[in-house]
């Protein structure tokens, strides 16, 4: 499955839970297609135009099984009408592409200057969480939530990062690339000389350590459980001096923010 169709299938499931009332109207449940189209367009995803297409059409499939006539009743035609304004104008409640971006802005806050292109993945299992379970001293690892977690570990998005998605961070491929560091200052539009600074001694320490031993950081793209309401954000330094290791912090979503609950598996290397 790709990255368009979980968020499709993630921004439908927000839809119909928003606005269930409306869902129960007859064949409603078919335009589920046009408004996943309309969101995706209105919130930028990047995805190319075709795979945009065939996920709203796998939504088309899953969600209606009326006829044309159906869809095209009066209730229908009122019941979008009501919906359109308030997609368009960006009104809707948070949905879980929000949740998701906001965890987002997290994860990529995590590392050192320089990030690898390649997203992180790390499973975990029911005994990795027992044993989390019983050094915690809050009661927030229920049986359910624990196994949210567990399923959620299996669908890491693998999304390449892009160098554009980062600022203040050097996305690369290899670890034998040559970094730029006026280039990237410029990039990230710094200005002030201090923190170019700051930021070129950085860089240059990197590119000017042996290829072998330059660190580099693996972020993952978050990860959210079934009900929205654990995110998770795993790391990784890669090197081969001292001192190299990796964590999945947990996040639970409350107020609008998400909150640190701390780290439920460590390793090192």
């Amino acid at each position: 499955m790709t990255a368009t169709e979980r968020l499709s299938r993630i921004i439908a499931t927000d839809i119909i839970s928003t606005y269930g009332l409306c869902f129960t109207l007859s064949g409603l449940n078919r335009i589920t297609f046009s408004i996943v189209y309309l969101l995706m367009r209105k919130l930028k995803y990047n995805a190319a135009q075709n795979d945009v297409k065939k996920s709203a059409m796998y939504l088309w499939k899953r969600f209606g099984n009326e006829s044309l006539h159906t869809i095209m009743s009066k209730n229908v035609l009122l019941s979008l009408l009501m919906l359109v304004p308030i997609i368009i104008f960006g009104q809707t409640p948070e949905t879980g592409y929000h949740r998701l971006a906001k965890l987002h802005k997290i994860a990529k806050q995590k590392g050192g200057i320089v990030v690898s292109c390649y997203p992180m993945t790390a499973k975990l299992d029911a005994w990795i969480l027992s044993r989390v379970k019983k050094q915690r001293r809050d009661s927030i690892l229920t049986d359910s939530v624990a196994y949210q977690i567990i399923e959620a570990t299996k669908n890491w998005d693998t999304t390449k990062w892009e160098s554009t998605e980062f600022n203040g961070k050097a996305v690369i491929t290899e670890r034998s690339e040559r970094l730029n560091a006026k280039k990237l200052l410029d990039g990230w539009g710094i200005c002030d000389k201090e923190t170019r600074k700051v930021y070129r001694r950085q860089i240059n320490t990197w590119v000017n350590t042996e290829v072998d031993n330059r660190p580099i950081w693996y972020i993952s793209r978050p990860v959210l459980t079934k009900d929205g309401k654990f995110g998770l954000v795993a790391w990784d330094l890669v090197s081969n001096g001292l001192c190299c290791g990796g964590q999945v912090v947990l996040y639970k979503y409350e107020s609008g923010n998400w909150i640190d609950l701390g780290t439920i598996y460590r390793w090192a290397h």
